[in-house]
């Protein structure tokens, strides 16, 4: 038995989001250690940023694709891990008050991507959503739901009915396996509308 390292003794911190990847990083390794502690935050790219803020019924982050198929519908179940108390303490003291809106290439949920490419020459810009002309190049910051599960959004209705139904604002993957193993503050940048017109 190898005696616990302090979290200042390492150096690289590689997080699997799968449990086949998991297996592979530690089927590398020489040693496995007992996990230290540490303050974990799980943070992706993009122009704005969503940090999953924790409600009545969720922790932050819902697993939309877990529950049962019912007639008529699906029934989402259970909820996934609580934050840990020092991440919920600073969520507030982070929160920003700045609302400004994006000028950007959101389509109606109706209208699809128009070829198969991801170039948006060939859609209709008569299916743009009006939007309110940004004033700064800062990002802004929401406080508000994230959903994952283990496949891409690129669904408008699926998105819209999810969100309405949830108050989601913001649609990711691997961020569910990962909150029941490694309970974590979410941050996630916006890159796009999880619709059709989704580019890599």
């Amino acid at each position: 038995m190898i005696a616990s390292l302090a979290l200042d003794d390492y150096t690289v911190t590689w997080v699997c989001a799968l449990p086949v990847e998991a297996t592979a990083a530690r089927a590398m390794l020489d040693k496995i250690h007992p996990s230290p502690q540490y303050f974990r935050l799980i943070v992706g790219i993009g122009r704005d940023i969503v940090v999953s803020k924790p409600g009545k019924q969720h922790s932050g982050v819902i697993q939309y694709t877990y529950g049962k198929r019912i007639p008529g519908g699906f029934k989402q179940t259970g909820t996934l891990n609580k934050l840990p108390p020092i991440l919920l303490a600073h969520i507030e003291s982070f929160a920003s008050s700045a609302t400004k809106h994006s000028t950007n290439y959101l389509f109606y949920s109706s209208y699809y991507h128009a070829s198969k490419d991801n170039n948006y020459k060939k859609c209709n810009k008569q299916q743009l959503v009006p939007q309110n002309p940004r004033d700064t190049r800062a990002p802004h910051i929401h406080y508000r739901l994230i959903a994952s599960a283990d496949q891409v959004m690129k669904d408008s209705n699926t998105r819209d009915r999810l969100a309405q139904k949830h108050g989601i604002l913001c649609f990711k993957m691997e961020a569910a396996g990962l909150m029941d193993k490694l309970p974590a503050l979410i941050i996630r940048g916006i890159c796009n509308y999880s619709d059709s017109h989704k580019q890599k």
